[in-house]
């Protein structure tokens, strides 16, 4: 485990074992269908590797909080499951998993969550002039659900105004992988939550962020995760877009209720329906196919804290 009493981490032998509760999120290369053999009767070539997000650590785990357990630092990993180039090879992790800043190595990554910088808005209270905060997450922060992988295509840029559609560019993929983490409050008593005026203090329920990174991958090389699609490829992404593995967001979560940016550790449902609704509706003809959009809800209950 990434243990340390200050505001980082380090890994050594001696330190605690990591712990993952939360599962991982897997996803294989070559992850979308080419449109050109969209509806070929062909067998499927073999996919033979992995892309894998990992972090580690719970709230509810007391042994990561209490006496010893209260150096443990919470980390994200993103993994190579590599049979490709060997059947029988698989992950490639030096020696004691140390940590290692995205892009700097081909098949590893390991960041501590203090070593990512995130702004924090919130109003502590009715009336209260908005606070906005840049810094490291604290070492108590945790994630609360499991990673997840998505996978988007790449276009053409200069075909977007073509009345056929964009063209789309075969064999080159975008992964992002996100993390939902909760940082609590730093200290029980906060004086930016305390009303002077109505001489009251306000609960500081902490913050729920969203991390994504991304990572290019050209599906005849695989994933490398310091080139990605690379240079020279099939894609030209221009100038300032990193193609290999890089943190692109940390965004707060807050809507509804949880508007003023003080949400606790709260829990949003990713949209992922497969596609649009009909717009026009009506009848169809016989033997003409339809899109039928699907809809999810997320019933409110406990958050992972409680």
């Amino acid at each position: 485990a990434c243990e340390g009493a200050g505001d980082t981490c380090t890994v050594g032998a001696s330190n605690r074992a990591e712990t993952f509760t939360f599962a991982p999120a897997v996803s294989s290369n070559d992850r979308l269908d080419d449109l050109s053999s969209a509806s070929s009767s062909e067998a499927l070539s073999p996919t033979n590797q992995f892309l894998v997000a990992l972090i580690g650590g719970s709230p509810a785990d007391d042994a990561l909080r209490d006496g010893p357990g209260a150096l443990y630092q919470s980390s994200i990993y993103v993994l190579v499951d590599d049979h490709q180039s060997d059947p029988t090879a698989g992950f490639s992790v030096p020696n004691g998993a140390p940590k290692a800043a995205p892009g700097t190595n081909a098949d590893y990554m390991r960041i501590a969550l203090t070593d990512i910088e995130r702004t924090r808005s919130y109003i502590p209270y009715d009336g209260a002039a908005t606070v906005e905060e840049t810094r490291n997450f604290s070492r108590g922060t945790r994630p609360i659900r499991a990673p997840r992988i998505f996978v988007t295509g790449v276009v053409d840029e200069s075909t977007l105004g073509n009345a056929g559609g964009p063209s789309v560019i075969e064999g080159v993929e975008i992964y992002n992988l996100q993390f939902t983490v909760y940082e609590p409050p730093s200290t029980i008593c906060d004086d930016t939550f305390y009303d002077a005026t109505e001489n009251e203090w306000h609960q500081d329920p902490g913050s729920t962020y969203l991390i994504t990174f991304r990572l290019t991958a050209n599906v005849s090389s695989g994933f490398d995760l310091i080139n990605g699609a690379g240079a020279g490829g099939s894609a030209d992404f221009g100038g300032g877009f990193a193609t290999g593995l890089t943190l692109a967001s940390v965004e707060q979560l807050g809507s509804g209720d949880c508007a003023n940016g003080g949400c606790g550790p709260q829990l949003v449902t990713s949209s992922a329906a497969p596609c649009n609704p009909n717009a026009d509706g009506g009848a169809l003809p016989a033997g003409v196919g339809a899109a039928l959009g699907l809809t999810q809800k997320e019933l409110g209950g406990f958050t992972p804290v409680e």
